[in-house]
């Protein structure tokens, strides 16, 4: 994951174009009602960007933003469903099936594949073979 982050906020392609990478550790941070949205306007703020609500709009609308939710499997199973469940909310919001040509944002959801065997619909599983 450490390698994604550095790749993004290099300004390499991931997914097929630059994105603003936004590290989130799920074992340490409060999950709460719309936590994803105000974790990117507390980074964008600590980053001293001005106007953070609508560049955090404008960011996330646009598809600029590579999201990567770290440690699913590190949280307890109540948290695991909250979590889902904004995720879900944050999808809704933010990407438009009907819209295939237009860039969303990027999300990457990282854990051991037991704690993956949840619904997550709209994902793609990947597995990072150690050799």
């Amino acid at each position: 994951m450490k390698y994604l982050m550095y790749r993004a906020a290099a300004g390499d392609s991931i997914r097929g174009s630059r994105r603003l990478p936004f590290f989130i550790s799920l074992r340490s941070i409060s999950i709460e009602k719309g936590f994803i949205e105000k974790f990117i306007i507390e980074s964008l703020h600590s980053w001293k960007f001005n106007y953070v609500d609508l560049v955090a709009r404008k960011l996330i609308e646009s598809g600029e933003i590579l999201l990567i939710l770290d440690g699913l499997d590190e949280v307890e199973s109540a948290k695991q469903t909250l979590i889902l469940d904004e995720l879900s909310k944050f999808r809704k919001k933010y990407f438009d099936p009907k819209k295939i040509d237009e860039r969303h944002p990027a999300i990457c959801i990282t854990g051991r594949p037991y704690s993956l065997e949840r619904q997550l619909i709209g994902f793609s599983k990947y597995a990072i073979l150690q050799t």
